[in-house]
């Protein structure tokens, strides 16, 4: 939503629930020491995001290696990816700019994080197996539904994978 009087380079722009319109633009201003202005034709709202992580394929798993690599996918790329195939399907234009460094577009090509990826969702729908027992002899039995929520993210994750 935009804040009127923000200052700097136009209204203030906070996120907010995805069906509520972003209201605003960034308005040119001069910049004398460089000369630089932003263009007239400049669209409402751009998403930049720029993604990096060294290289842990083949350097183990846990702490520093590939979990590394596939919890960014699991947690981030791919629930990215969900929500922009739904935009997508629903006709909403994405104005997006997505930047992968060429160590990570490297690793996310490789087919060793292929098989990273198929173990980690391995271990983590095991998990979901045997969570419900865990949790009851824990005495945390309320949190057994949770379970059903995770194994069906990891699930769908895992298709769109």
């Amino acid at each position: 939503m935009a804040e009127a009087g923000a200052g700097g380079d136009g209204p203030a722009v906070r996120l907010a629930p995805l069906r509520r319109a972003v209201l605003g633009s960034v308005r040119p201003r001069a910049r004398p020491s460089i000369g630089l202005h932003l263009t007239e034709n400049a669209v409402e709202f751009v998403l930049a995001l720029h993604s990096h992580l060294p290289y842990v394929l083949n350097h183990g798993r846990w702490p520093h290696g590939s979990d590394w690599l596939c919890e960014a996918a699991l947690d981030t790329y791919l629930p990215l990816l969900e929500r922009l195939e739904e935009l997508t399907a629903a006709g909403t234009p994405t104005p997006m700019t997505i930047g992968f460094t060429a160590v990570l577009a490297n690793q996310l090509a490789s087919p060793t994080f292929t098989r990273e990826m198929d173990a980690f969702f391995a271990q983590r729908l095991a998990a979901c197996d045997e969570a419900p027992a865990a949790l009851n002899a824990s005495g945390d039995a309320a949190l057994v539904p949770l379970v059903g929520f995770w194994r069906s993210r990891f699930s769908r994750l895992q298709a769109l994978f």
